[in-house]
């Protein structure tokens, strides 16, 4: 029955997750996540609160993950601008490649 129920667990949360990422409420989770999966509520319960979770917090870090892609996308636009004008060289490989990589 554990192993059953560690398996079901994250099936539940993942499904959760997906389906508060479309828009459905908890509540209605809360509801029909014992019938889907064949377990109580309790059980149910804890695995949509652990997608909220999950949820939250990604909303939460977007903001952060945007501005360091931003700063690497820079960063990455400085080095070719000083490939390009000769201010650096590659060492393993030609200028050709490594632009192109």
């Amino acid at each position: 029955m554990l192993n059953n129920l560690m398996r079901v667990f994250p099936s539940m949360k993942r499904f959760a997750f997906n389906r508060l990422k479309d828009g459905e409420s908890a509540k209605l989770l809360k509801k029909t996540l014992p019938h889907i999966f064949n377990v109580n509520i309790r059980y149910a319960e804890d695995a949509v609160l652990l997608a909220q979770g999950i949820v939250t917090s990604q909303q939460e870090l977007l903001p952060l993950r945007i501005e360091d892609t931003k700063a690497k996308l820079q960063k990455t636009e400085r080095k070719i601008y000083d490939y390009e004008t000769g201010k650096k060289k590659p060492k393993n490989v030609d200028l050709h490649t490594c632009l192109v990589g």
